[in-house]
Parts: C-alpha cells; sequence; structure tokens
C-alpha cells in the first residue's frame, strides 16, 4: 500500500497536482501509450524534471485547457524521452526536429521515434477529453464534451480514436521509397531491396523477407536509372 498523503508532502503541491495530467498524457485505459516508452520512464523523467516550472505550469492548466505554451512545453517534454540526455537537446524540441534527428542516426524504426505532430495533436486532444471526465468525477451529472471533438469519430457506431489530419510524408517520398513487387522482395529487382532499404506498410509487396535493414547513403549506380526516371517523369 502506498501512502499518499506522504507522497503529497514529498512532492508538494502543485507537482502532486501534475502527476493525473502526467498519467492520461503517457498512456491510461482511454489514451495510447507512446512507442518503446514504459510508465515508469516517464514517471522517471517527471520527477527529474520537477523544478521545471514550464512543465509543471503546463502539466497544471492541461487539466482546464489546452494552451498553446502548454502544448508545445509537452510536446518538449516527450521529446526529450526520446532524445539521449548525451546528445544536445537545443535543436530537437519539437518532434519534427526529433523524429528527422533520430532517422539520421539510423534510429528510424517506429519504436523508437516519437509521434508525428499530426498524431500527437490527436492524442492530446484525447488526453485532455479523459482530464475533463477525471475532475468532474464529484458531480453528480456529468456534462462532458462530445469525443468527436476531441480526437475520436465514430465508426460503425462504434468510437475510435483518430490517427492523424497530417499526410505521414509527401507523396513524391512515400512513391520513393515504396515498391510494388509480386514476390518476397529477396532480389536486387525490388527497389527497396535495390537501395538498401527495408519495405514498409507502403509497399504493394506480400511475404516480404526484407525487413530490418539498416539504412544507408543513397549511392547512385546504373541499376538506380528506373528510380530516377521515375522521379523525373
Amino acid at each position: 500500500m502506498i501512502d499518499i498523503s506522504h507522497v503529497h508532502s514529498t512532492l508538494g503541491q502543485d507537482v502532486s497536482s501534475c502527476i493525473l495530467s502526467l498519467h492520461a498524457l503517457t498512456g491510461c485505459d482511454i489514451t495510447g501509450k507512446f512507442a518503446g516508452k514504459l510508465k515508469e520512464f516517464w514517471t522517471n523523467l517527471f520527477i527529474d524534471e520537477k523544478e521545471n516550472e514550464n512543465l509543471i505550469s503546463a502539466l497544471l492548466s492541461f487539466q482546464h485547457h489546452i494552451t498553446d505554451d502548454a502544448f508545445i512545453e509537452l510536446e518538449r517534454f516527450i521529446c526529450s524521452g526520446y532524445i539521449s540526455k548525451k546528445a544536445d537537446r537545443s535543436n530537437v524540441d519539437n518532434l519534427t526536429s526529433a523524429r528527422y534527428f533520430l532517422f539520421t542516426k539510423c534510429q528510424g524504426e517506429n519504436d523508437k521515434l516519437p509521434p508525428t505532430l499530426g498524431a500527437f495533436t490527436k492524442h492530446i486532444k484525447r488526453a485532455f477529453y479523459q482530464l475533463s471526465i477525471w475532475s468532474k468525477a464529484s458531480e453528480s451529472i456529468l456534462h462532458h464534451r462530445n469525443p468527436a471533438d476531441c480526437g475520436w469519430s465514430l465508426s460503425d457506431d462504434v468510437i475510435v480514436p483518430e490517427t492523424t489530419d497530417v499526410e505521414i510524408a509527401p507523396k513524391a517520398i512515400i512513391e520513393l521509397i515504396s515498391c510494388k513487387c509480386k514476390k518476397n522482395c529477396s532480389s536486387r529487382r525490388c527497389k527497396c531491396k535495390r537501395n538498401n532499404i527495408s519495405c514498409t506498410d507502403f509497399c504493394g509487396c506480400s511475404e516480404c523477407e526484407n525487413v530490418d535493414v539498416k539504412p544507408s547513403a543513397y549511392v547512385y549506380n546504373e541499376d538506380n536509372d528506373d528510380d530516377v526516371d521515375e522521379l523525373l517523369t
């Protein structure tokens, strides 16, 4: 059994009041978790930053409304969970730059990347929706927001989370890195295999064996002529 009063007195009023926001933000029964990061990890990171007044202010205000400043600070907090303390975090304080930084370090696997900005925006709305319900738990009649305005949509009479409103990548990039092989992509006839990259969900192949390839710099050779022709047409 955990002595809540001891936790409260140790952390202080403001920090203790942030725990509910932290729980909703980093994943609960209603909101999803961030790839590759457990609740214990985020809790420890939060404790390390408990003296950060901007973070505390953002988590407290998050229980009442989503301000631009709070969104930016929560985005920075999530980014810091994916970027090593040894790395220079000064230029990776937003999701877009963090994803690019990690990708260039050959850490492009999904479980090593923070969410896209579009996905994070939807996640924030769902976390805020859950917080608004918890904050009214003592009220006899609950007037809650419309889930359709808070990161969910109705599909076949079932409320499902929305992933994003933003394209995952420009169409030209998706076409560049995808193949349409009818076999298992084990030969150099596969565009992805030929350029030493893994096939992705955007490829049209089946029973694919070209997975978990460590990305390398693109090197032009005569085998790439078809790719160049496609880009120029």
